[in-house]
Order: structure tokens, then C-alpha cells, then sequence
């Protein structure tokens, strides 16, 4: 490959000012793209910390083998890529419209703004992350293949797959709001505060949004945990009468828990597998957009604005 179509030259050219750049936002088909890779890049390095955090919350033992940790990882590899590309593409489309209905298109969003697009996008997301979360957790309850687990569930409803669905809309309405709106709020603060850009008010900001996104959303997670790893196997005639039927809904899933264990602890079971991983996600996930973002600008003569 010649110089001049290489990256490297493509740089060289944009930093010597040989190319023309035009300045533009992403669309939601490159926002979907970019998310994506990101969510993709994001699972494949922190898949271990879900497995743990799922054992946690089900009481069940924690095996010490990669070859369970990374149980599951085809589907949630499958399905993150459209989950963080939905949440980015909503994130953009919701900007998009509270700057129309702003009095003044050009000026930046307020906070609150900024958050409530993040949660949108995060929200929509569940529509992916539901199914996909569900059967992940029951090939980690039992070993069994993807094939056999989806049809397993599918086969007792059209919605028996969309159990949690409530509680995994609030978790990632919180989790994306913190990693696509507190996150680049908070490191325009440090920045501000430390005087310039660069990794530490980068790692700063992840780590407080992290901690945040993490502890504000982990209730709704352990509801939906809860959920989803009650479905029940008609061919396994060891299972419990009940199972399939002891958590039913959102709400009578939170109920019931209280009512089991006599404590609001219980519900954060899991954080620090969780915070460990959101922390690490909230990093990851706009390093790698960043990268991504800068990539592709550079490859289409580009720069993106927010």
C-alpha cells in the first residue's frame, strides 16, 4: 500500500494541512458503527467480571476457569455490538433533537440535557440487551449451548424472553447516562480544573461516573438477575415445581427478595464485581470511541464535533 493512502499518510497530510477537512456530526449509522466496535472492544476485555458478578447475586459457587468465565461470550459479543451502537445512536438522535428545540441550535446542551439524552439512548437499548442478557444467564446456570437455551425460552412465550425487561431498561438508562453523559461532563470539569486535557482528567471522569453509574443502577441489576436466572427447563425433572414462576414480574421480584432476605444490602449484591467492570466499561467505552471516532474522521477527511 502506497504512503499516500496509508493511515500514517493520511495523517501527515491532515496534520500539514494538505487536506481540506469537513466539519460535521456523525449520522446514527456511523454513531452505531462507532458503538459497536467500542462495546465489542469493552466486553471482550471484561467478560470475567460478569460472570462473577452473576454468581454473586445468585449464590451460586464461583469456578475458577476461564472456560466458565467466558461462558456465554458469542452472544453477548453478538449482541453488545447492536446494544452500545443503539445506546450511541440514541445518545446522538436525542442531542439532535433538544438542540432543534433550542432556542439557539448552536449553543451547547445544558446538563440535564446531556444526561437525559444518554439515559434515552440507554433505555432503548434494553429492547437488545434484554433477550441476549437472559439467555447468557442461563447457559451460565447450565452449561447448556445458545441454541438450546434460546429455544428454551422462546418456547414458553413470545415475551418469556423479555423477562426483565423493566429492570434492564432502568440499569442501562442509569449505566448509559453515566458513561455517555456524567462521564464527558465531568471531564470538561477536570480539565477546566487541572488546566488541560490528557489522561488524568480522562481516567478521573471514568472513574467517578463508573462509581456512580454503577452504585445508582446496581438495585434494578440484581432485580433483573434474579428474573431472568428463574426460567424454567421442562426436560429437567430435578428443577424445583416453582421455577419459572417464583419471580414473575418487576415488581413482585422486588417484593419478594425484600420479603427473603430482610435487608436492602442484598440488593447491591454484586457492586463491586459490577463497579469494577462499569468503571473499566465507562473507560474503555470513550477511549475506544474517541480512537474510533478520530480514525475514521481521518480516513474520510473528517472532523466530528459533538
Amino acid at each position: 500500500m502506497s504512503e499516500s493512502w496509508s493511515l500514517r499518510g493520511l495523517l501527515r497530510r491532515t496534520r500539514s494541512g494538505g487536506m481540506e477537512m469537513e466539519r460535521r456530526k456523525l449520522n446514527p449509522r456511523e454513531l452505531i458503527g462507532v458503538g459497536a466496535l467500542a462495546g465489542v472492544i469493552e466486553l471482550c476485555i471484561q467478560q470475567p467480571t460478569i460472570y462473577f458478578k452473576n454468581q454473586i447475586q445468585r449464590n451460586a459457587q464461583i469456578v475458577l476457569s476461564p472456560r466458565h468465565w467466558y461462558r456465554g461470550l458469542a452472544v453477548n459479543a453478538a449482541s453488545i455490538a447492536p446494544i452500545t451502537g443503539i445506546q450511541f445512536a440514541g445518545n446522538g438522535v436525542a442531542r439532535e433533537y433538544f438542540h432543534r428545540r433550542n432556542s439557539d441550535p448552536a449553543a451547547p446542551l445544558s446538563r440535564w440535557e446531556t444526561l437525559a439524552a444518554a439515559g434515552f439512548g440507554g433505555a432503548t437499548s434494553a429492547l437488545v440487551s434484554t433477550p441476549a442478557e437472559l439467555v447468557m444467564i442461563q447457559q451460565q446456570k447450565t452449561g447448556q449451548s445458545l441454541a438450546a437455551e434460546f429455544w428454551n425460552a422462546a418456547r414458553q412465550g413470545p415475551f418469556k424472553l423479555y423477562k426483565g425487561l423493566i429492570a434492564t431498561a432502568i440499569r442501562e438508562g442509569i449505566y448509559t447516562g453515566g458513561y455517555l453523559g456524567l462521564a464527558p461532563l465531568l471531564r470538561a470539569e477536570f480539565e477546566q480544573m487541572y488546566g488541560h486535557g490528557g489522561m488524568v482528567p480522562f481516567a478521573a471522569s471514568a472513574v467517578c461516573a463508573g462509581v456512580f453509574a454503577a452504585s445508582a443502577s446496581q438495585w434494578a441489576d440484581t432485580i433483573k438477575t434474579i428474573q431472568q436466572a428463574d426460567i424454567a427447563h421442562v426436560a429437567d425433572k430435578r428443577e424445583s415445581t416453582d421455577i419459572g414462576r417464583r419471580y414473575r414480574n418487576f415488581f413482585q421480584t422486588a417484593r419478594r427478595v425484600y420479603q427473603e432476605k430482610r435487608s436492602v444490602r442484598f440488593f447491591f449484591s454484586g457492586l463491586v464485581p459490577r463497579g469494577v467492570r462499569t468503571v473499566g466499561a465507562v473507560f474503555i467505552l470513550n477511549l475506544a470511541g474517541d480512537w474510533l471516532t478520530r480514525g475514521y474522521g481521518v480516513l474520510t477527511g473528517t472532523v466530528f464535533i459533538h
